[in-house]
């Protein structure tokens, strides 16, 4: 298989082991946040311990605490919201669509540094993961750092093996 080609599977192949990861994660924090015999306020909020407020699995005020960010925050920026997700997926296709259509090497270099961004992105997500205690989503986020891994050097070679 081309390398071309391989990087531009991969993409979409990671780009859905991202989405499944995404919603594995989420899933995780409503079955957390619904455990058996935790009291709830008018407002969703849970009782935390010593009687303050928790909403989402996280005591209020909390978020506050570390810079306002959310767990998926990196640098303000949610890398688990909808919208994200969307960016990531839409963008991952389009250039597996562009690296599988044409021959440029601009579009292998922009796949190369797009997955490469991803790794480092998949990376800080296994860390995450492990200071959570989710060894299966940890698991999944090493999964995704190598294919993401494989796919940036596929495109770099793609890039520089042009015809």
């Amino acid at each position: 298989m081309k390398a071309r080609r391989l990087a531009a599977v991969l993409l979409i192949v990671m780009a859905g082991l991202f989405v499944l990861g995404v919603r594995a994660e989420r899933a995780g924090h409503s079955d957390a946040g619904s455990r058996p015999g935790e009291a709830g306020d008018a407002h969703g909020r849970e009782g935390g311990e010593g009687g303050e407020a928790v909403e989402g699995g996280e005591r209020v005020g909390e978020g506050a605490e570390n810079g306002g960010e959310g767990e998926g925050d990196v640098l303000g920026v949610n890398l688990e919201g909808v919208g994200f997700v969307t960016l990531g997926v839409v963008v991952s296709v389009g250039l597996a669509v562009a690296l599988w259509m044409t021959d440029r090497r601009a579009v292998a270099w922009a796949a190369a540094g797009f997955a490469g961004v991803f790794v480092l992105a998949d990376l800080a997500e296994v860390g995450r993961q492990l200071d959570e205690s989710r060894g299966g989503l940890a698991l999944l986020a090493v999964a995704l750092a190598l294919g993401h891994a494989v796919a940036a050097g596929a495109a770099a070679v793609a890039a520089v093996t042009q015809r």
